[in-house]
């Protein structure tokens, strides 16, 4: 959700979807530990499904309610999970100044889980640190970054697709990006 202070402050973030993300994900675990009650049929044909569904359900509810992009007159400021696809802890955060923008970079990422699962991410570089948010944990994420380059008197930057495999990321890490250089004026 996007909403705009008074004072000309642009915020991104999403805390009721997420709040009822969770709170869906958290009724679903309940309902797996009620199949318990039943029997083992009902554990492995309802059970299961619905847990995996949950765990789903609560991990983006988690990445969507810690999400927030703030753009204020001078500054940036970013909290986001830190991986991809899942937000997994720790959550990233950036507090620059918009000179220090460097570049917003975009790409699309595919992830074989086992059909191809496309996710855009993006890649803010500033002069002292850079931050990589992708998923869909907030709806308005392209908008978003167009705002961010806009203010940083910058453009998107589309770097072409990746396809990295599933297990050689989750041991290695996510693929690397290309380094943006900048001549000094």
């Amino acid at each position: 959700m996007r909403r705009q202070l008074k004072d000309g402050t642009v915020i991104y973030s999403s805390r009721f979807i997420g709040s009822f993300l969770i709170l869906l994900g958290l009724w679903l675990l309940a309902f797996f530990i009620g199949c318990f009650l039943l029997d083992l049929l009902a554990v492995v044909l309802m059970g299961l499904p619905t847990m995996f569904i949950g765990v789903i359900a609560m991990m983006s509810g988690m990445g969507a309610f810690v999400t927030r992009i703030e753009l204020s007159r001078d500054r940036l400021r970013i909290a986001a999970p830190s991986w991809r696809a899942t937000p997994m802890l720790p959550i990233q955060r950036i507090d620059v100044l918009w000179k220090d923008v460097q570049a917003v970079q975009f790409r699309r990422e595919f992830y074989q889980v086992p059909l191809p699962m496309g996710v855009d991410v993006f890649r803010i570089q500033t002069s002292s640190e850079e931050l990589i948010y992708g998923g869909k944990a907030l709806r308005e994420i392209a908008q978003a970054m167009a705002e961010i380059a806009e203010r940083a008197e910058t453009s998107i930057q589309i770097e072409s697709d990746v396809t990295p495999g599933l297990l050689k990321t989750l041991i290695f890490g996510p693929p690397k990006w290309n380094q943006v250089s900048h001549e000094s004026d």
